[in-house]
């Protein structure tokens, strides 16, 4: 395995665990764009968002509820 392998690695590691793409790309060093979107897929994109909208009717389903959106 490369160095960079491992940097693709954490980049796609970073977005799926929702982490906003700019903190990634601060993370991991990449200072533009054009790198980071080669990296990033569509794919995992979507998934990102799927995982968002997820969480984000969890909540909206919990305030409805009466339960409050835990912090951090």
């Amino acid at each position: 395995m490369l160095r960079h392998d491992f940097r693709r690695t954490a980049v796609r590691n970073l977005v799926n665990a929702g982490v906003p793409e700019r903190v990634a790309m601060t993370i991991t060093g990449h200072k533009t764009r054009a790198v980071f979107d080669h990296i990033v897929s569509p794919g995992d994109l979507e998934e990102a968002t799927r995982k968002l909208e997820a969480r984000a009717t969890g909540i909206t389903a919990g305030i409805t509820a009466g339960i409050t959106a835990p912090r951090g």
